[in-house]
């Protein structure tokens, strides 16, 4: 359904803005180069497609990325989609509908057919840290969908954690370590809570209580989370109808892919 500022309990404005500065915190504990993830997607958009864009906020979350669009461009439309209820409820309080350019719509990408429920075209599809919670053949069906969403000539961007290569046990461990220290430099600071400390805090909402019972029926997930290569996201990408694919950030193993319709 497509939510609005209006929808179920309301959720205290501040309280909604204090959250999600706190979320932003959260991610970088997780995210050394979170920044400079957005500014390079955002660089090229700006580049490529001027003028008045649609764009889609995949897997939006509490909508960090689309607030940063709406920003940046002022004559942005965004289409924020997740299917967790807890962090787009608290989204809609913290932003709204950012002065009537930016619309929430609750889907499930694992369902065939998503893409039915969205009117596109659009000219770019951005998601940051979320596509590692599909799994291989749920990416692929994802993409498909993405390649009827985004008009020829239109960007996909995707940053995440990609893993380079299978089997490169040296390389993997340096990573791993090198982000084990990183967590530890920032939550050493005081500034930032953890993962867990910030869905605690959630827990203490009393207008969100509902959605978070709700959240734990939908999103219930593996520890493991799957490692997808960025052979495997460069060769969906082309199967569904990109004509090009490129890396065009990366910091460590945290890298952005473009892709071209």
């Amino acid at each position: 359904m497509t939510m609005t500022a209006d929808t179920g309990d309301r959720l205290a404005v501040t309280a909604a803005r204090s959250l999600l500065a706190r979320w932003d915190r959260q991610q970088e504990v997780y995210i050394a180069g979170r920044e400079g993830r957005f500014d390079a997607m955002f660089e090229l958009v700006d580049h490529g497609l001027p003028g008045k864009i649609r764009v889609i906020d995949l897997c939006c979350g509490p909508g960090s990325l689309s607030e940063r669009v709406l920003s940046r461009f002022p004559e942005a439309e965004v289409l924020a989609v997740d299917f967790d209820p807890v962090l787009m409820r608290l989204g809609q309080a913290a932003l709204g509908d950012g002065g009537g350019r930016l619309t929430w719509l609750e889907t499930d990408l694992r369902l065939p057919g998503w893409e039915e429920r969205i009117d596109g075209p659009f000219d770019a599809v951005l998601t940051t840290t979320a596509l590692h919670w599909f799994t291989p053949p749920q990416l692929t069906a994802i993409y498909q969908g993405l390649g009827k969403l985004i008009r020829p000539g239109g960007f996909f961007f995707n940053g995440d954690h990609l893993t380079e290569r299978d089997h490169q046990p040296v390389s993997r461990s340096l990573l791993r370590e090198a982000a084990k220290r990183h967590e530890e430099r920032v939550m050493s600071a005081g500034a930032a809570d953890s993962w867990k400390g910030w869905w605690e805090a959630i827990g203490t909402e009393p207008a969100l209580a509902e959605l978070l019972a709700l959240r734990n029926e939908r999103l219930e997930r593996s520890e493991t989370l799957a490692e997808v290569t960025v052979a495997f996201h460069e060769a969906a990408l082309r199967q569904a109808g990109f004509a090009e694919v490129t890396r065009i950030w990366q910091l460590m193993d945290d890298c952005v892919l473009m892709a071209v319709r």
